[in-house]
């Protein structure tokens, strides 16, 4: 960022200051301003010496605007002011409109210094003519200067290009710079560009409440890229468009955007340039990412389309780096989230069509890192609507497309396939691909010589998958530390080039050879909910030894941010194992999952045998209010006296001497007459089998009474003594002894199961 750049406060400031070599007022006539033509007053400012501000009342109507600004010294131009004798600018702000007059920009900006706006509305402009460019429905701005809005709205604009903005850059100082409070809304191009055209200079959108919104690119005779923005290089300079923006009320950065190509952004290499076009996408606000959300194409690229052009004039590579960003709710026929191409099939040299970087290295310096305990970026809920679209898809099978990312999560997308790739180099480290729906594999490489899939530790569950296997990868395939939970679905097709990888766990190894993988169930926490950490009993914990990988070495940082090397003693030696998959289980600890029923019974299995339900007004674990768990014995002829209402099945794979114990009240209390209980069952299985869990029957059981009263207890706890491996399991029960007479309920809380020495390795860090 240049340093000629003033801050939000001290453009604040300059609305009273009077430090300007002229401040000039713009108004309705005989009300005591200087000029009542805004015209007039930007003319006056041009012959007056040093930065000049011309106030702009809002107690007049300006209407068939077309202002001409060349300016050679900084220049603002402030709206929000009552009257002219007003010096302080508020709410509404004031409105230039070009409705009525001429094809041409609201604004028509030519600068070599610095121009600024601040607290106006730009709106009716209209500049499509049907022989002409026609670039910039509310602004055009050109020159070796540079551009700062600030709360401000550029809003139902049209032009051929550049809807609502269109800047092109005629020097290495070129910039536009859009701040705080800035809505780019509701622009129309007939051709390219709806909201933004960024040609050959910076144009950043950083800001507070600043959002680009439902613009359109309608590529009417042609064309129709970026509905939201269209970065675009020049003949003489590279472009750069830099996101972070927060957006309007959490609708994010671009939100609602519509082209034929790009609906949210496209970035275009353009011919013969050999220079880039990048745009950089990253969140300024500590816990909440950058959003790209529920933009459209007609064509390709509903969030992003990259066009890249291979000539022998050079390589003009488009560019897409994203951080702790959020692609979700965007739409194409082909490449939902991002569509890779290029204009060109020969050069001088191969190239890329398209690169996307997102949360990997060179981070981009003006984004905040990304969060601990969130993923660095969602793609989710986006549709590919062709059959054969994807959500990442590129275009073109002669040219390369390098697609590599880290800590992303991948979940709830429609399409024929979550990336279809010819010519590529894609890379995917500590991610999670789950709860897709995909028409073919989740993964289609048709690939050449040299092309390449690289997955490090992946978890890829629950997704619905039509084809018969996980991928298809023909070139060469890597695939190391991931977890496959596909159980109807081999995990890759016959047919792959070269194969490298191993220690992977999943529940279908098909078509992998001897060794890369363990067939086993992942024994996620919670995959209904769609929790898809690992349980204790996983065989992805610890799984290997921490490896050299290709590349930059995200190994060490799990999807969340938590280190990725975390042994646990008993179930690896302690050597820097790395847990297979996207998560890891940093704490053998908990065992026992919703133990004190926090809302509801989830993860506790229901059994037939007895009523059971959550009970919200008894409570003595967790927090307060959590509630607690409900059985009800019924007797009736021929009904044991004792009956199981909730159980959970647990492995354990750590040997020990483990101590059972919870909370139980019962009501009605026990008497001499009729014994009641509430009680735990526990049943031990040495070998319940990879797939299973309460298979077959116990090699041992026991009992631990809680309650007989209706006051809660904790009574000492059962001692248990496991000799464990993976399939060794522990199911409890919560169960109820009632009488034979009348309605017998126990309640239970706070269920514990650890170790009988607790030692520090055992410590609660993991939920």
């Amino acid at each position: 960022m240049r340093s000629r750049w003033k801050t939000a406060a001290a453009l604040a400031l300059m609305v009273t200051s009077q430090s300007q070599a002229a401040t000039f007022t713009v108004g309705p006539s005989g009300t005591g301003c200087t000029h009542t033509n805004l015209q007039a007053a930007v003319d006056s400012a041009a012959i007056s010496a040093g930065a000049d501000t011309i106030r702009i009342a809002r107690n007049a109507t300006y209407t068939a605007q077309q202002i001409t600004i060349n300016s050679s010294e900084e220049l603002y131009l402030i709206g929000g002011f009552a009257t002219c004798a007003a010096t302080t600018s508020n709410s509404p702000n004031t409105e230039l409109s070009g409705a009525g007059g001429n094809q041409a920009p609201v604004l028509d900006i030519r600068s070599s210094s610095v121009v600024y706006l601040q607290n106006l509305r730009i709106t009716g402009g209209d500049n499509t003519p049907t022989g002409g460019f026609g670039l910039g429905g509310g602004i055009f701005f050109t020159g070796s200067g540079a551009l700062e809005i600030v709360n401000s709205s550029i809003d139902q604009n049209s032009a051929n290009f550049g809807g609502g903005i269109y800047a092109v850059g005629s020097a290495t100082t070129s910039e536009v710079f859009v701040r705080d409070d800035v809505v780019i809304g509701f622009n129309t191009a007939r051709v390219s560009g709806g909201g933004v055209v960024a040609a050959g200079l910076e144009f950043t959108v950083q800001g507070v409440n600043t959002t680009i919104l439902s613009n359109q690119a309608l590529g009417i005779g042609g064309g129709g890229f970026g509905g939201g923005a269209l970065v675009l290089s020049t003949a003489s300079f590279p472009s750069f468009l830099y996101l972070g923006a927060d957006g309007i009320g959490g609708v994010g950065g671009v939100h609602g955007n519509s082209a034929v190509f790009g609906g949210g952004i496209a970035a275009i290499g353009t011919t013969d340039s050999g220079r880039s076009a990048e745009v950089q996408v990253y969140s300024t606000i500590a816990g909440r990412p950058a959003q790209i959300s529920a933009n459209s194409a007609s064509s390709q690229g509903g969030a992003f389309y990259l066009l890249s052009d291979n000539d022998f004039d050079g390589d003009a590579t488009a560019i897409a780096r994203l951080q702790f960003a959020n692609v979700i709710d965007n739409s194409a026929p082909d490449g939902a989230a991002f569509f890779g191409d290029t204009d060109a099939a020969g050069g001088a040299s191969p190239i890329v069509s398209a690169v996307v970087q997102y949360n990997v290295e060179p981070l981009i310096a003006r984004g905040v890192p990304c969060s601990f305990g969130l993923p660095c970026g969602v793609m989710s809920n986006n549709i590919a609507s062709a059959p054969g679209g994807a959500i990442v898809q590129q275009g073109n099978a002669a040219i390369d497309f390098n697609f590599s990312a880290r800590r992303l999560q991948v979940q709830n997308n429609q399409a024929g396939y979550l990336w279809l790739l010819r010519a590529s180099n894609t890379v995917l480290y500590n991610s999670l691909l789950s709860d897709n729906v995909v028409r073919q594999e989740l993964i289609r490489q048709i690939g050449t010589d040299f092309d390449s899939v690289g997955l490090y530790n992946l978890t890829v569950a629950n997704n619905q998958i039509a084809a018969m296997h996980v991928f298809r990868i023909q070139d060469n395939f890597t695939l190391y530390n991931s977890v496959i939970a596909q159980p109807g679905n081999t995990i890759t097709a016959p047919g792959t080039a070269n194969f490298e990888g191993g220690s992977n766990v999943s529940d279908n190894v098909g078509n992998l050879p001897s060794g890369v993988s363990v067939l086993t169930a992942p024994r996620f926490i919670d995959p209904a909910r769609r929790d898809y950490r690992p349980r204790a009993g996983s065989r992805a914990i610890d799984r290997t030894i921490f490896i050299d990988l290709p590349g930059p070495n995200y190994q060490f940082e799990d999807l969340l941010g938590r280190g990725h090397d975390v042994d646990i003693p008993g179930i690896g030696s302690l050597n820097r194992h790395v847990d297979a998959g996207a998560f890891e289980r940093e704490s053998y600890l908990p065992l026992v999952l919703n133990p004190t029923f926090d809302s509801d019974l989830n993860l506790w299995q229901a059994t037939q045998t007895a009523e059971s339900s959550w009970d919200g007004t008894q409570n003595i674990a967790g927090p307060a209010g959590s509630g607690s768990a409900r059985v009800v014995f019924e007797p009736a002829p021929g009904r044991a006296p004792l009956v199981a209402g909730r159980g959970q099945c647990i492995h354990i794979p750590v040997s020990g001497m483990y101590q059972l114990n919870a909370f139980g009240r019962v009501l009605p209390a026990s008497t001499i007459m009729a014994t009641r209980r509430a009680r735990l069952v526990w049943e031990l299985r040495f070998n319940d089998g990879n797939f299973g869990c309460d298979s077959g029957p116990p090699d041992q059981t026991g009992v631990l009474d809680l309650s007989s009263t209706g006051t809660w207890t904790q009574p000492l706890p059962a001692m248990i003594n496991i000799n464990a491996n993976f399939n060794t399991s522990l199911t409890i029960k919560l169960d109820v002894l009632g009488s034979a007479v009348g309605q017998t309920t126990g309640w239970f809380d706070g269920i514990t199961l650890m170790p009988a020495q607790p030692d520090t390795i055992f410590a609660n860090g993991f939920e």
